[in-house]
């Protein structure tokens, strides 16, 4: 897609965007772990308790941000030249609201309870896992969708919404398939030429969701007759 937005085609400016993600995650990580007592796998309760407020309020603000700055006339865009295909502008300063979802992952990342222990079921751990070949596979092949229905000529009704369910459930099915098959050998391979252990990243989210459940910290992983905490 097209867009007129310097901040993503001029400049080398999705390189700094990029790069600037990284390291905001990194400096998020290095603040959750100035948290994290020692290698005890839960911080202080009352971290816990405000990480756990946080992770409730901090989506709230982007979401009201976002619909603030959607309405408000001095942050939209000057109307472009572009193609009806082309991308929609974002609103200025949306850049704002980053630092907010930056937050709210770090207060995930603190907190044992609420929306933090949701998200740390099995189901929501194993989405996780295949998030990553789900962003990799998901445009190859909704367009392989596209040109199927195109096709056979459904546009709309009844079979484009049983064909929307197809969609969706492939999509999914793909991803976990190139993450059990692909990407998680890979990872193994890559750890053991790095001289890492190669315990499946799924195991450590089993023990995450486990504790998540049980209201306690995750028991060390036994690898090769040793013990090495998940977290």
């Amino acid at each position: 897609m097209k867009t007129s937005d310097a901040y993503y085609t001029d400049n080398w400016g999705s390189t700094y965007r990029i790069l600037c993600e990284f390291t905001a995650g990194a400096i998020t990580y290095l603040i959750v772990r100035r948290f994290l007592p020692g290698a005890a796998a839960d911080p202080k309760p009352r971290i816990q308790k405000l990480a756990s407020t946080l992770s409730l309020v901090l989506p709230l603000i982007v979401i009201a941000g976002a619909v603030f700055l959607g309405n408000l006339p001095a942050a939209q865009p000057p109307a472009t030249n572009l193609s009806a295909d082309s991308e929609a502008l974002p609103p200025y300063f949306h850049l704002l609201l980053v630092p907010f979802l930056i937050a709210w992952i770090g207060a995930l990342a603190l907190s044992r309870r609420g929306l933090a222990r949701t998200l740390s079921t099995r189901t929501m751990v194993l989405g996780g896992f295949i998030s990553y070949s789900l962003y990799m596979t998901h445009l190859v092949w909704f367009g392989l969708w596209r040109a199927g229905m195109n096709a056979v000529g459904i546009d709309g009704g009844a079979l484009y919404a049983i064909g929307l369910l197809g969609l969706i459930a492939g999509a999914l099915a793909i991803a976990w398939l190139m993450w059990r098959f692909v990407e998680e050998p890979a990872r193994e391979w890559m750890r053991a030429l790095a001289g890492a252990r190669r315990t499946p990243t799924e195991e450590a989210g089993e023990q995450l969701a486990e504790q998540a459940l049980a209201g306690d910290s995750a028991e060390p992983i036994i690898v090769n007759g040793k013990e090495e905490n998940s977290n």
